[in-house]
């Protein structure tokens, strides 16, 4: 695996998975991947998606659920019919 602990690539994690699928190991080698890995958290600075390797991220659910869902169902239909650039909240 290339890389070093402070600078490691999404698909470099991805081959260590890949290479141990349906070994014995695989659910070790899961376990301690991901409890090695931060826990996610909300920030209004945009860091992207580590597993995912984007730069760009959101996430939401159903906007009934979960009031930070509301907001960001509501950011992304401001931006989709205005077409242009949001101030920053």
């Amino acid at each position: 695996m290339k890389g070093t602990s402070t600078n490691i690539h999404p698909r470099a994690l991805q081959s260590v998975l890949d290479a141990v699928r349906d070994q014995p190991e695989e659910v070790v080698i899961q376990t301690v991947m991901l409890r090695s890995m931060k826990q996610a958290k909300y920030d209004p600075e945009s860091i992207g998606h580590f597993g995912l390797s984007t730069e760009f991220y959101t996430h939401f659910t159903s906007p009934i659920r979960r009031y930070p869902d509301l907001i960001v169902h509501r950011l992304i239909r401001t931006y989709l019919i205005q077409k242009k650039q949001m101030k920053r909240l």
